[in-house]
């Protein structure tokens, strides 16, 4: 049951601007526009916000601005250096007058702003020639034992999670990296291991406390008046409709787990891959995994590696009926028995900032064709220029048990999401290794026969990203938009974000 919490409260600013005809945002407006902002403005915006305004050279800007990818953004060495790509500054609101207060001002003064928790954004969408409202202030995280709901502040991130409920048994669909943000990856959705046995994020999701375009802060739920936007926020993408400042999420009790990884670096890669592919995609809803075949330059003899994790909810019996005869031929192969917690610990990775691009493609069914055409591809790799892998998460189970048109996400027959990835260290684009990655996209998609995609891999290259993330879904979602920020205040850079119907 959604909690019983009534907001009528309007932010200050937002009724003492509200008489004010102030200017509207033009997206994509020149840096040196934006930044023609007095000392009086910024120290107006300073006094309403705990803790201030971060500005340049405060060594605090760049932690709090650095995207995880570098390709839009690389802040500059020395703090006097101009980048026309940074922030003009940061603000960490504290609460949802704070964030209401900061939302008036850059509409007051015509500055952009995105909002921003864990900015690992693939397509940096929360780094942007603006203010940066960053969540960070906002990480609490409250469970007791003898309720399923969780509320959270709308800056979490994977870790906080982590350590509020390590000790607990409950238990909520995350992603594997602690310093990922929550509000983003719920509104885009949400996969993680448990999301098999679970549903992804956002439907686990009982209310989330937003505020909107105009400064109202609102409880959204499934039976309010908000309905509408409850139904947007789940899938809708992050930074798209509101800034999330809190959320309730129903959590489901935790026990052991078996922790797997398996590593293969000889054999018939292809056959390998055949294998794992039927194994998983005939086992049970408490299994989730993950696994991932290297790309090589077409010259390479060895083949290429598979690499598999995941956890399985349930005993090492059964898991070894389900898996176990897909992986006696590992090259490696490790399966541990761990308390639910520890064993997220054992698959988390650490993101170090670089240069990158992800696409991804949902699909109902990977045929054998579609796995022979992959292990081709990903041995055409251009050349040691840029480093890729495929990766293959296991969807179907409880997802697909929900109606693509409850939530905006629409995703909900499929049994695989394919990933390319694409990686470079050098500042300039390796753009022959951008068309290979298209291509592989592209040529998977048309063995498939789909080009749905995961909005939270968002691809800024893609040539329709609104219908490839939200499908039949996009209509209602634009009338949302429409209702809630018919100004497109919120609004991703780089084609990321909701359009309005004409």
């Amino acid at each position: 049951m959604a909690p019983q919490v009534r907001f009528s409260r309007r932010a200050l600013l937002a009724s003492a601007l509200a008489t004010l005809a102030t200017p509207r945002i033009v997206r994509g407006a020149a840096p040196e526009a934006s930044a023609k902002i007095s000392d009086a403005a910024w120290n107006d915006l300073a006094r309403q916000i705990t803790g201030g305004v971060i500005r340049p050279p405060d060594p605090r800007f760049i932690v709090l601005t650095r995207p995880e990818n570098l390709r839009f953004y690389d802040p500059p060495d020395t703090p006097d250096a101009i980048d026309p790509n940074a922030p003009l500054a940061v603000v960490r609101p504290r609460d949802p007058k704070e964030v209401a207060a900061a939302l008036m001002w850059a509409e007051h003064v015509g500055l952009p702003m995105v909002p921003r928790s864990g900015g690992h954004s693939y397509a940096a969408c929360s780094t942007i020639p603006g203010l940066v409202i960053h969540a960070g202030a906002m990480r609490q995280v409250r469970a007791s034992a003898g309720s399923p709901m969780i509320e959270t502040g709308g800056g979490v991130l994977n870790g906080d999670v982590f350590s509020a409920l390590k000790n607990t048994n409950h238990g909520i669909v995350h992603g594997r990296c602690t310093t990922v943000g929550l509000s983003a990856f719920l509104m885009g959705g949400g996969i993680g291991l448990s999301m098999r046995e679970f549903g992804v994020g956002c439907d686990r999701v009982e209310a989330v406390e937003l505020v909107l375009a105009n400064g109202r802060t609102v409880v959204a739920t499934a039976g309010n008046d908000y309905k509408d936007l409850f139904w947007a926020v789940r899938g809708g993408g992050g930074g798209n409709l509101a800034f999330a400042t809190r959320w309730w999420l129903r959590s489901f009790p935790v026990g052991k787990v078996i922790a797997f990884y398996a590593h293969w670096w000889s054999g018939d890669t292809k056959a390998i891959l055949r294998r794992l592919v039927r194994a998983l995609e005939a086992s049970p809803e408490q299994m989730g995994a993950q696994m991932s075949i290297s790309a090589s330059v077409a010259d390479t003899k060895s083949p290429n590696e598979i690499k598999l994790i995941g956890q399985f909810n349930g005993s090492r019996a059964k898991f070894d009926a389900a898996l176990g005869g897909a992986l006696t031929d590992a090259d490696k192969y490790l399966p541990v028995e761990l308390p639910y917690w520890d064993a997220q610990e054992f698959f988390d990775i650490e993101a170090v900032p670089n240069r990158y691009r992800e696409t991804s493609l949902f699909a109902d069914r990977v045929s054998d064709e579609c796995i022979d055409e992959a292990c081709r591809l990903m041995r055409t790799l251009p050349s040691p220029q840029a480093r890729s892998r495929l990766t293959m998460f296991l969807t179907g189970g409880q997802i697909n048990k929900v109606k693509p048109e409850a939530t905006a996400f629409v995703h909900r027959s499929s049994q695989w999401l394919l990933n390319p990835i694409l990686e470079w260290d050098q500042q300039q684009t390796p753009e022959a290794h951008m068309k290979w990655q298209r291509d592989v996209q592209d040529g998977l998609a048309a063995i498939i026969g789909q080009t749905s995609s995961y909005q939270n891999f968002p691809d800024p290259d893609a040539a329709n990203p609104a219908e490839i993330y939200w499908g039949s879904n996009l209509t209602r979602l634009e009338r949302v938009k429409a209702t809630y920020d018919g100004h497109r205040i919120f609004t991703p850079p780089r084609n990321q974000g909701i359009p309005l119907s004409s």
